[in-house]
């Protein structure tokens, strides 16, 4: 952990002066997962302190996705509770 800690220091120094709210659970990491309605995993990220998220990974894995329900345009949540069903518009 402590190596982690470290590295993220030195990641700190080279980006410069980065201002912000640097308070909270630095340790605590999430990601990003793509599933079909199906359940089959399309696509998984977990997160690495301090890189940048793969952008374009993730839209290709929601091309796919959108391509799967053969469904054209762009992909929104169905409802604004706590749902993660998808709807094409």
């Amino acid at each position: 952990m402590w190596r982690d800690l470290k590295a993220l220091g030195e990641r700190l120094k080279a980006k410069g002066n980065i201002e912000g709210n640097l308070v909270g659970e630095g340790l605590t990491l999430g990601g990003i997962m793509v599933i079909s309605p199906s359940g089959e995993e399309l696509y998984t990220y977990r997160e690495v302190t301090g890189q940048e998220i793969p952008k374009d990974e993730i839209a290709a894995a929601l091309d796919k996705l959108v391509e799967m329900q053969g469904m054209a345009g762009v992909v929104t949540p169905a409802s604004q509770g706590a749902s993660t069903e998808m709807v094409a518009q």
